[in-house]
């Protein structure tokens, strides 16, 4: 992954990368919490979103649609573990 460009405004800041070779752009809604990045891929589109819910949680969807314009959804939750010694085992 190639990191190109980055500019902030009052709507959001936009990013910009390569992956794969692929022109892909995102952008970041400071006062939501929200981030949506776009993978513009030679077979498919991605699109990632991450709303940050506290500091210990982070909503996310992933939606992909392929050549044959068939899409996919992906959702759920990631949380922080606060104690990783608990899932240690000895």
């Amino acid at each position: 992954m190639k990191f190109s460009n980055a500019s902030s405004d009052p709507n959001g800041t936009t990013i910009e990368w390569q992956y794969g070779g692929s022109n892909c752009s995102g952008r970041f809604f400071s006062q939501q919490n929200v981030a949506i990045l776009e993978f513009i891929l030679k077979s498919s589109l991605v699109t990632v979103t991450y709303r940050i819910m506290d500091e210990n949680s982070v909503a996310i969807c992933i939606v992909e649609v392929d050549e044959k314009a068939v899409p996919s959804i992906q959702y759920g939750n990631m949380q922080r573990i606060n104690n990783l010694d608990t899932y240690v085992t000895q």
